[in-house]
């Protein structure tokens, strides 16, 4: 829960650092198998924007 916490707070730096670290991970391993989680990742990253939506302000 620490390492949670201190992630939310410096979003600034963890952000980048984890870009960095996942495009040099893919440069010198194979990443074929993460293909099949493209999708499953893409909506568990959208859908806590999705659910926060207030939907009656919105119409």
């Amino acid at each position: 829960m620490k390492k949670l916490s201190w992630l939310q707070k410096n979003l600034i730096f963890s952000i980048p650092l984890t870009m960095v670290i996942a495009l040099i991970y893919g440069y010198f391993s194979e990443v074929t198998y993460l293909k099949n989680l493209i999708i499953p990742l893409t909506f568990l990253m959208v859908l806590p924007m999705m659910i926060t939506l207030p939907i009656r302000n919105s119409l």
